[in-house]
């Protein structure tokens, strides 16, 4: 299993298709979809801890979602969860193929693929800081294609454009409706 995982991660960085393609023809139950999940979004929200957190101290009273690290695990985890669903629904509408376990796959290996480079950038920051500031827009920029990319083939697209849409309008409906549910949730 470890050396499918090292195998997979190195395919994500040069062949991000190639690497999705082989993810999904795993079959991997939901329950296994969601622990892997669960575990890469603790791996992350630990990772983005031990460099400093995510907002500044004086920052953190205005955000009370990421004031810890358990509410911020709850945040991505919900999300995610949400972007999923909305990823799902606005592919299939420009005819993509993909239910919502072969997305919750891919997010959750983006999530994964997403704590390696924060691991990475966290040494930077450590070692060079303006390397590390430099780097971050690369990073995200590269994790945007490698998650476009794998999208494409959870949806079976034919070009990145109809993923590009997707998930834009798709993290954009997870949003909404998270912001939907907290004002419900909480009365705002």
């Amino acid at each position: 299993m470890m050396d499918l995982i090292i195998d997979l991660t190195k395919l994500s960085f040069t062949a991000p298709r190639r690497a999705a393609e082989r993810l999904l023809a795993q079959s991997l139950d939901r329950r296994t979809i969601f622990g892997l999940f669960l575990i890469t979004v603790c791996l992350s929200v630990v990772a983005i801890y031990l460099t400093g957190g995510p907002t500044p101290g004086e920052l953190r009273s205005d955000f009370p979602m990421i004031s810890s690290p358990i509410r911020l695990a709850i945040m991505i985890l919900a999300v995610t969860t949400l972007s999923a669903f909305g990823i799902q629904t606005a592919g299939r509408i420009v005819g993509g193929q993909a239910d919502f376990d072969r997305i919750m796959v891919i997010m959750a290996w983006q999530q994964w693929l997403q704590f390696l480079m924060q691991c990475v950038l966290g040494i930077f920051m450590v070692v060079a800081v303006p390397i590390a500031l430099v780097l971050q827009f690369a990073v995200l920029w590269f994790s945007f294609w490698i998650f476009f990319n794998m999208i494409r083939v959870a949806h079976v697209f034919d070009g990145i454009l109809k993923s590009i849409f997707s998930v834009l309008v798709g993290s954009f409906m997870g949003i909404f409706a998270l912001g939907v549910l907290t004002m419900v949730i909480v009365g705002a």
